[in-house]
């Protein structure tokens, strides 16, 4: 009796042993949980809610658009346009804690514990420019693409994964919005219903037709702004 005693203890230590140790790995390696979803596939769900926003309340979403103008390029993640308010909206697939403000040109992004998966060296703080200010560009190009589309309201909507703890973030302006995609639905409603003027049908129209004619798909000029960007930012 004594030996089986023994030896379901010794099998309990070694789970827990195991278990210590899978655990460990995975707080030394958060930083790759940045990885679990693509860009492509957080803009993709982020389309869908757009999407469900558009039916519910009437409009029309966007994925993907890369406009010119006088020779600067930028690519925008998703937008919504409804019948009061256009909202240009920038993802950010990061992990761990994002830590800025509207006025700062770089946020934060921290861990507990993070092992760089190519030198192996444990770092923790991360840095990123700030997305308020890069959606801002997106949105001053915008207009001096489209003159028309500055008699309406244009939001700058920030979007973190799930996985993004927003800490101390600090945003004066109104126009200006940062969450967790699982905000981004009753954020947008929200949003639109502080609004009290709507576009007209015409304008309406006519705003869609000149953003669909006018993104790029040429693959050799999107991958010539990414390299742009990337270089740009160093992402």
């Amino acid at each position: 009796m004594d030996f089986w005693v023994l030896g379901i203890i010794i099998l309990f230590l070694i789970f827990i042993l195991v278990l210590s140790r899978c655990s460990k790995n995975e707080t030394s390696n958060f930083g790759k949980k940045s990885d679990f979803k693509l860009g492509e596939e957080a803009e993709r769900d982020i389309d869908s809610i757009l999407m469900r926003v558009a039916m519910q309340i009437g409009g029309k979403n966007f994925r993907d658009i890369m406009i010119e103008k006088n020779g600067i390029t930028c690519q925008i993640d998703n937008m919504l346009l409804t019948k009061k308010a256009l909202y240009v909206i920038e993802s950010k697939d990061y992990s761990g804690w994002i830590f800025g403000s509207d006025s700062q040109d770089q946020w934060r992004q921290t861990f507990a514990h993070y092992k760089n998966r190519y030198t192996g060296e444990t770092v923790s703080k991360f840095q990123f420019y700030n997305p308020i200010k890069q959606n801002q560009s997106h949105i001053k190009l915008l207009n001096e693409k489209f003159p028309h589309l500055k008699s309406i309201p244009i939001k700058n909507f920030i979007v973190f994964g799930e996985f993004a703890t927003l800490k101390n973030i600090q945003v004066k302006t109104t126009d200006a919005h940062v969450m967790n995609i699982g905000y981004l639905k009753t954020t947008l409603i929200e949003a639109d219903n502080q609004l009290n003027k709507e576009i007209s049908p015409e304008l309406h129209v006519d705003l869609i037709n000149c953003i669909l004619s006018a993104n790029i798909t040429d693959p050799t000029k999107r991958l010539e702004h990414n390299k742009r960007i990337q270089k740009k930012y160093n992402s």
